[in-house]
């Protein structure tokens, strides 16, 4: 009991260190190879995590394959102690038409307790597998056959005896192809054990007791039939992909079998790394039910031919595939695309990259920073479609072969930003006017263009600008425009005959005005009869474009006593009037406000004292 105290917290910061420490190792190897580290094989052999098997078909020409569990406090202290479990695999096998995987293992296992004088080994298991599937686009199905010839304890050689035959249904989600790390594996199956079917088993196969559980550990072989369920999920990323699987697993047919207390239920979170081929698993069983699962067992609590399922047990396992697998392309089941968007100036950082397969909607990318782009696909005939602020859309096409890198760059072509800008001129009887229609932006005046049947329409770079409309006998008149790339603004233009008398005349000094600008009394607020005369400072101002203007405002005692008050009050009704000339579309820098306050009054109590000066500034 204290011993199984002491194991399982030390295993607790190992892992989480190692799937913690997985994303920062991954983005640190991206930089240098972002290959993904997809199968290797689990401990029947078959491409999959620790248990549980992939229903794509992806059998390696050759492969390599070790592993090592330990559990410090195996699970019955001076009956079955400390222990250690190793096992060697060979897998040979080859896939066809993405359908058929046939898989040949031989294993060689030796299991070492601390109780025990000697380790008991055995040399010789052999495994056939079967598998047969589809793949439908994220998702793949197959069913599995897997017959098993199992040695036994303290042997070399096959015992055919105690052969075992294994069905499972497999069903695999790769969300990869949408550029989306995750994938999940589904099994369900039923295994016949040849041995409870001997006539003399009890007396030369019945794993009983302490002793038959560890040779039941060493040979991975249980004595009755067995239904198991596994589910498993794993983030493939570069080099590592941490994962996590849940095995349940039952005696069928056993006597006095308690599911509760005598079946499998196993957590196995770990990780496994990658680099050329070779791939590092590192994991742990957490025993949730079993002989040893969730609690301290007693001696009579084992159950007689199953394997004991330890409290905890950290698993090492390492693997090499020869041959197809180990091309550095990650899995063959997967096409790679690459490639990076550029124009004429260099690389285009945050371009997107849409991409179809056969016309199933696959990813959207995002160019980096290097304005490249790289992504595992589901082969076939892929179509791009690749879209860059102020850039024309670009496309390119591939045909991406299982197992291979295609790359793919794209070159866009600059697309010159423009808006529209459409309206008419007309007089306030609505009737047409024949004017010009003139755009003044950053780059200055453009060619005036001429309405027709009053009304006009220009094609213009986006920004700020001022739209001015001149017609023979009418005010000139603008409108300020601020208009977004790709957008359409409708404009209207009410022109307004030259008064036979001006009210306003431009002299060297000032403009002369012969009517004052009027405002409600004691405030800002321009009265409604100061619009014609506005209308005619504009006109001004946009004939005459270097002429800028220094506008003053004054009041007197009679509508503000307070100096500061009047002051305020008169910088306000000067700032109103450019305001007013601004939205008439006379440019802003232009126009210089101070408010005077009452302190120069022309006489006492004279209305004109509350005046607006517009003098020409230098």
């Amino acid at each position: 009991m204290d011993r199984l105290r002491y194991g399982a917290p030390m295993l607790a910061p190992l892992l989480a260190a190692a799937l913690v420490a997985a994303p920062a190792a991954a983005a640190s190897a991206a930089a240098v190879d972002d290959r993904l580290v997809l199968e290797a094989p689990n401990i029947l052999g078959q491409q999959g995590l620790v248990r549980v098997t992939s229903a794509r078909m992806a059998a390696p020409t050759l492969g390599v394959h070790t592993r090592l569990f330990f559990s410090p406090d195996f699970v019955l202290p001076d009956i079955a102690d400390a222990n250690t479990f190793a096992e060697g695999t060979v897998v040979t096998g080859f896939s066809a038409w993405d359908a058929l995987e046939v898989a040949l293992a031989a294993r060689a296992g030796a299991n070492l307790n601390a109780a025990r004088a000697q380790p008991v080994a055995s040399l010789g298991d052999l495994t056939l597998s079967l598998k047969g599937g589809h793949g439908f686009g994220l998702v793949a199905v197959a069913g599995d056959v897997r017959i098993g010839l199992p040695t036994r304890a303290r042997r070399v050689g096959i015992d055919v005896a105690n052969a075992s035959a294994a069905l499972d249904g497999i069903v695999s989600v790769d969300l990869l192809p949408l550029g989306v790390p995750v994938r999940v594996h589904g099994n369900a199956g039923y295994t016949l054990r040849g041995a409870n079917r001997a006539v003399d088993a009890e007396a030369k196969y019945l794993l009983d007791g302490p002793d038959g559980a560890l040779i039941a550990v060493a040979t991975q072989s249980w004595f009755y039939d067995s239904a198991q369920v596994g589910l498993g999920v794993e983030a493939p990323l570069p080099f590592v992909t941490p994962f996590l699987e849940t095995w349940f697993a039952t005696a069928v047919g056993a006597p006095a079998y308690d599911v509760g207390r005598d079946a499998w239920l196993t957590v196995t979170p770990g990780v496994r790394l990658g680099v050329a081929g070779v791939r590092l698993d590192v994991a742990a069983d957490l025993g949730l039910l079993g002989n040893a699962g969730g609690a301290v067992p007693q001696a009579d609590a084992v159950f007689d031919g199953q394997p004991l399922n330890p409290l905890w047990a950290l698993r090492v396992g390492v693997s090499h595939a020869f041959g197809a697998a180990s091309a550095g392309s990650g899995d063959g089941a997967f096409a790679r695309l690459e490639g990076c968007v550029t124009d004429v100036a260099g690389v285009l950082p945050g371009a997107v990259v849409s991409i179809d397969v056969d016309g199933r909607l696959g990813p959207r990318l995002l160019a980096g920073d290097d304005g490249c782009f790289a992504v595992p696909l589901l082969p076939g005939a892929a179509r791009l479609s690749v879209v860059a602020v102020d850039h024309d859309e670009g496309a390119a096409t591939a045909a991406l072969a299982a197992g291979q890198t295609t790359r793919v760059d794209v070159l866009l072509s600059p697309r010159a930003r423009q808006a529209r800008l459409v309206g008419f001129a007309t007089n306030k009887e609505d009737e047409v006017i024949a004017a010009q229609v003139v755009v003044i932006d950053a780059g200055g005046a453009r060619a005036p263009q001429a309405t027709e049947q009053g009304a006009f329409a220009l094609t213009v770079r986006p920004g700020r600008m001022v739209v001015v409309a001149r017609a023979d006998g009418h005010l000139t008149q603008g409108i300020p425009v601020d208009i977004q790339d790709g957008e359409r603004r409708a404009l209207s233009f009410v022109m307004r005959k030259i008064p036979k008398r001006r009210s306003a005349q431009l002299l060297a000094d000032r403009i002369e005005t012969s009517a004052r600008i009027p405002f409600e009394f004691k405030r800002a607020r321009l009265q409604s009869a100061a619009e014609y005369l506005l209308d005619e400072l504009a006109d001004l101002l946009l004939t005459n474009e270097s002429v800028k203007l220094a506008i003053e405002a004054h009041t007197d005692v009679s509508e503000v006593q307070d100096t500061a008050a009047a002051t305020t009050l008169t910088a306000e009704r000067a700032a109103a009037v450019r305001d007013a000339l601004v939205a008439r579309g006379v440019d802003g820098a232009r126009l210089q406000t101070k408010g005077l306050g009452n302190s120069q009054p022309l006489a006492p109590g004279d209305p004109k004292n509350r005046r607006v000066e517009l003098k020409i500034a230098p």
